[in-house]
């Protein structure tokens, strides 16, 4: 892998994959910081016990929210989900709204709302790509709660709330929590900072599905039997396909097996500021591309002009979260790989859309 050279960001991504390596092992590392850990997991569970028993300004929709969050601090593939899920959704008729902290931006109190293509530079990446890829209304904004209210005044025909990260943002009231992790798992099994976790492992047994993201593959939809919920959660794997490239420039879009086809691929650069880059790398050499340099960036950074310019490849392929930060003059070598979220048991999503509907019903006679 080759780093942006002559900047801080590869010293930050060495720093973090030193970090990250460290947290997957109980190495002395860990262990000298394990009693702080201890401090900070009782600090933890103090600070949800207070806000689900004793915080009175807590909001509560009168629809259903949905948190879809991560214990492993980092990115393990939340926002892949939230697209999954809403695009799923919408296909059931939901009208759908999104609420997510806008990570990089600078807010001020009001949150900002909106839907279709929004500014990645005002909404932030991630929310950006999520409204560009489904019709989805979202409102972004680092207290949660606040995002939820105005995206629920603005648009009071929706039927759910998604909340894109924010499983320890407490102050919003949620009925269903859904945990993401990827191969990493649960690392060393610590919490911060003696290992990755945001909260104890504990936290895993009060989800009602934990999706196990297996990256981008090429593996067959399986066929697994999802049991209605019980008192366990659903135990869902998840991965993206590529769907095809899409040329910056023109719109142009070609299928995988085209691009692979008609294209020399030889000469070819590949870089993400995604949370996990090399996953990024590794699925798109397994899909046949023969990558001559990759670059990493930090997760959020935006594509300068002498980045680009130092790159000499012919092509350039990037990700979707990439694409709609992206806001130099179109560069005719850049391709966006296109991906779709799968979720590997068909049932999920029917037995998920069954749980919503009692909850919905269940808020409405309330309300009522």
């Amino acid at each position: 892998m080759i780093l942006h050279k002559g900047s801080c960001q590869a010293m930050q991504i060495l720093l973090t994959n030193w970090v990250h390596q460290r947290w997957l092992e109980r190495g002395t590392v860990s262990c000298l910081l394990l009693p702080l850990a201890k401090v900070v997991g009782l600090m933890l569970l103090w600070r949800r016990r207070y806000y689900e028993k004793f915080y009175r300004h807590r909001f509560s929709a009168k629809i259903p929210v949905v948190i879809v969050g991560n214990l492993y601090a980092g990115g393990t593939g939340k926002t892949p989900a939230v697209l999954g899920l809403t695009q799923a959704l919408e296909a059931a008729g939901w009208q759908v709204g999104i609420v997510s902290r806008g990570y990089g931006v600078q807010l001020g109190s009001a949150p900002l709302v909106g839907h279709g293509a929004l500014p990645a530079k005002l909404y932030g990446d991630e929310p950006a790509l999520i409204a560009q890829s489904t019709h989805a209304a979202l409102a972004v904004h680092p207290k949660r709660e606040r995002a939820a209210t105005a995206l629920l005044r603005q648009y009071p025909g929706l039927d759910i709330i998604l909340c894109d990260d924010g499983l320890q943002h407490l102050a919003l009231a949620r009925d269903v929590e859904i945990i993401v992790q990827d191969a990493r798992g649960l690392g060393n099994g610590w919490v911060q900072p003696a290992g990755p976790l945001r909260e104890t492992a504990k936290r895993l047994t009060f989800a009602y599905a934990i999706i196990d993201n297996i990256g981008v593959t090429t593996l067959t939809v399986g066929a697994e039997h999802i049991p209605s919920k019980n008192s366990q959660p659903l135990q869902v794997k998840m991965s993206q396909r590529i769907t095809g490239l899409r040329h910056l420039a023109s719109g142009k879009i070609e299928n995988l097996a085209d691009f692979l086809a008609k294209y020399s691929v030889s000469n070819l650069c590949a870089l993400a500021a995604i949370g996990q880059p090399e996953q990024f790398f590794t699925s798109l050499r397994k899909s046949g591309f023969q990558l001559s340099r990759t670059i990493a960036l930090p997760d959020h950074t935006v594509l300068s002009a002498d980045l680009m310019t130092e790159i000499a490849e012919r092509f350039i392929l990037i990700t979707a979260k990439d694409s709609v930060k992206y806001n130099l003059q179109p560069d005719p070598r850049i391709w966006v790989v296109e991906v779709q979220t799968i979720f590997h048991e068909p049932h999920f999503i029917t037995e998920f859309l069954k749980y919503l509907k009692q909850i919905k019903q269940s808020k409405s006679v309330t309300c009522d």
